[in-house]
């Protein structure tokens, strides 16, 4: 499975990732990056995403943080190929 998604349920923004993620049945590997223990901030997760926020998605080897892109995204990647395999 190569998407990844760092995220926090305590996380308005991640909760609704990760939900949106589940509704449509797109597979992901969930990263849990615990806000409260301060991960967000380390070395190894700025790799991921240097604004040190989450919800953060890894697809492929790209890395990416903007929430409001990740719809796109997604119904580019895997809701057009879904409706390509139906054919």
């Amino acid at each position: 499975m190569s998407l990844k998604l760092y995220y926090d349920l305590l996380s308005q923004p991640s909760r609704a990732l990760y939900i949106f993620l589940k509704v449509c049945n797109i597979p992901f590997e969930g990263k849990l990056v615990n806000l409260g223990k301060g991960e967000h901030l380390t070395s190894e997760y700025k790799k991921v995403n240097p604004f040190q926020k989450v919800p953060a998605i890894e697809h492929n080897g790209l890395n990416m943080f903007e929430r409001y892109c990740f719809v796109v995204i997604f119904l580019q990647m895997f809701l057009i190929q879904k409706l390509l395999d139906a054919m």
